[in-house]
């Protein structure tokens, strides 16, 4: 099990030791490094999360690829997609959805495929996408919060589990109420899990910060 602070240094560490953002390194170091973890053999580092990519996986296209995100091709060797491409992913905010989670060393990412069945993907996992919903403007303000109890940036007391409990009810949507109630319960049983990635609440992919 992963400490809050932990588990950001790992968020962290797979951003930068596995698949390197393009703004920050060359996109030879991205291939290279893509390329290590994505070898003809890597279907033996999927059994860490087979559970959490099968249960993401039955959301069915509700992820986007985040704007930092290495966005490439799920080919072997890995080739990344044009920035053109990448721009109308991002902009358009075409949804994904997720395939298979892997792991290697310290280095995590995901095989997502679009909608539209253009883009069969390689992207960073959980920092490289997000859940459409967990952005929108009235279920933001209700994963902003349970952050701040998880960092700890504000006291992960009873008060305010209740009222983060409180701030889902309050939405007005049936649907987006019921998605809210359900980030609220995933929410406390990863606090009770101490942060297992295993157990990481939809709306927080893409969205610890």
């Amino acid at each position: 099990m992963l400490r809050p602070s932990k588990f950001r240094g790992l968020i962290i560490l797979s951003m930068f030791a596995l698949f390197f953002t393009c703004y920050t390194f060359k996109a030879n170091a991205d291939l290279k490094d893509v390329n290590e973890v994505h070898s003809k053999s890597f279907t033996k580092h999927f059994n860490r999360f087979h559970k959490l990519a099968s249960k993401l996986s039955k959301q069915g296209y509700v992820y986007c690829i985040d704007n930092k995100a290495f966005f490439g091709k799920n080919t072997y060797p890995v080739i990344s997609y044009s920035d053109r491409d990448k721009k109308i992913v991002v902009d358009k905010k075409i949804r994904f959805k997720i395939k298979h989670i892997w792991s290697y060393k310290n280095g995590i990412s995901v095989n997502v495929v679009s909608k539209n069945k253009k883009y069969d993907s390689l992207v960073n996992f959980p920092t490289g996408i997000y859940d459409v919903y967990s952005r929108d403007k009235k279920l933001a303000p209700i994963v902003t919060f349970a952050n701040k109890i998880f960092y700890k940036k504000v006291k992960n007391n009873h008060y305010n589990l209740e009222k983060l409990n409180s701030m889902a009810n309050n939405v007005k949507s049936d649907k987006k109420r019921k998605l809210a109630k359900q980030f609220v319960k995933q929410f406390d049983y990863f606090l009770l899990a101490k942060g297992d990635l295993n157990t990481v609440p939809y709306f927080f992919i893409g969205n610890l910060n």
